[in-house]
């Protein structure tokens, strides 16, 4: 008995094993180009461009979308939120007819021109927006007179943000976000939610692992989005989206067996 116990334990590893490597051969490609918002935002703090529309800056985005063309992405995944992707296609079509102007958004900006430069007719949306209770955490941190942990956390992301604007202005756009789709900030961004907003709270009030588990969640749905797409594993998604959410995103594409991540860096060069 106990032999064939081990027999059906060895053929379940056995088959479990090749599974696996059957899987991981049909992997479909997954890159993120972590974006910083072009046109307005509700982030507490963020990268300006202030001459997006100049000449400098046009001609730029133009030799990113060039860039990001030799990636050779089968579709084109912005942050726009699932449940109005209908809206997103109608002014992808008008825009592919020449009766749309192109918004100050990433979405747009990159994101349609570069559908059209492959010459895709459709573009998708995977964005899920969800609040995140900031409102509560600062409540409580009030009432237990620990307001200064938050204060100081928004005071160090604001001067990141204005350190990285001022980056931003020195260099040609693609070279800035070589920058910024980089492990140094993929870092940071996650720190802020698994250390700076997680250790908020108290023992009777986990407001902070609150915020970050519903951010966390988010990202899951948006992962699941992404893989809504996916339809065979020749594709080659790429996702333009904010840079906080590549940070996670990352992650767990690294953590699926069936999809492959993909530096979008080795493409900005």
């Amino acid at each position: 008995m106990k032999l064939r116990v081990l027999c059906a334990i060895l053929a379940f590893f056995t088959y479990s094993a090749n599974a696996q490597v059957n899987q991981i051969e049909k992997q479909a490609s997954i890159a993120i180009l972590g974006m910083f918002h072009f046109g307005e935002t509700s982030d507490l703090a963020a990268i300006k461009m202030n001459d997006l529309h100049g000449e400098k800056r046009q001609n730029e985005i133009q030799d990113l979308v060039q860039m990001l063309k030799t990636y050779k992405p089968t579709k084109i995944l912005v942050e726009y939120p699932m449940a109005k992707k209908d809206t997103l296609q109608k002014r992808y079509e008008s825009y592919l007819s020449g009766n749309y102007k192109l918004r100050d958004s990433e979405t747009y900006q990159i994101g349609f021109r570069l559908a059209k430069a492959l010459g895709q007719l459709q573009i998708y949306a995977m964005d899920h927006k969800m609040d995140l209770p900031f409102d509560d955490l600062a409540a409580h941190l009030t009432k237990i007179n620990q307001m200064e942990k938050m204060n100081s956390m928004i005071g160090r992301v604001q001067e990141l943000m204005q350190e990285e604007t001022k980056a931003l202005e020195s260099l040609p756009l693609a070279s800035y976000l070589l920058r910024l789709n980089s492990e140094e900030f993929d870092g940071l961004a996650n720190s802020l939610y698994l250390k700076e907003v997680l250790e908020m709270g108290t023992p009777d009030n986990e407001v902070g692992a609150k915020v970050s588990a519903i951010w966390y969640q988010r990202n899951m749905v948006m992962l699941k989005n992404i893989a809504r797409y996916i339809e065979n594993p020749e594709e080659r998604i790429l996702v333009i989206v904010g840079s906080s959410h590549r940070a996670v995103l990352r992650d767990y594409i690294h953590d699926r067996t069936d999809l492959k991540f993909v530096e979008i860096a080795k493409f900005l060069k």
